[in-house]
């Protein structure tokens, strides 16, 4: 199996398990939902964590610990709502990592193919 269907086995299992999760968020209260979506984000940034991130995908990963950090902090004084978008925004900046760490095999995939 190749490093690219690795990736994608654990990018869909990863999302598969934050739609759920964020799914079954649409009927809880602000707390509830706050909680959810910190554990989504969480799930996303180590299974980032997991795949490694290249020189350009460490910053979005970074920042993405950060917002994570974030909305912990957040949570913890009760700030739900704010919790809530920092969670998500930490969601997105995972999935921004992934990506660019994703790309960045695939040009150099495309590359060495090229120079044959």
């Amino acid at each position: 199996m190749t490093h690219t269907n690795i990736f994608q086995r654990h990018l869909l299992a990863g999302l598969a398990i934050a739609s759920l999760t964020l799914s079954s968020a649409a009927f809880a209260g602000n707390a509830d939902r706050a909680q959810v979506a910190i554990a989504a984000a969480k799930a996303k940034i180590e299974t980032g964590d997991r795949l490694g991130t290249t020189e350009q995908a460490a910053d979005a990963q970074q920042r993405a610990r950060v917002a994570l950090g974030t909305a912990e902090n957040q949570f913890k004084r009760h700030h739900e709502a704010s919790a809530y978008y920092g969670a998500k925004q930490a969601d997105a900046l995972a999935g921004l990592a992934m990506a660019t760490a994703e790309l960045t095999k695939l040009t150099t995939q495309r590359d060495q193919l090229l120079a044959r």
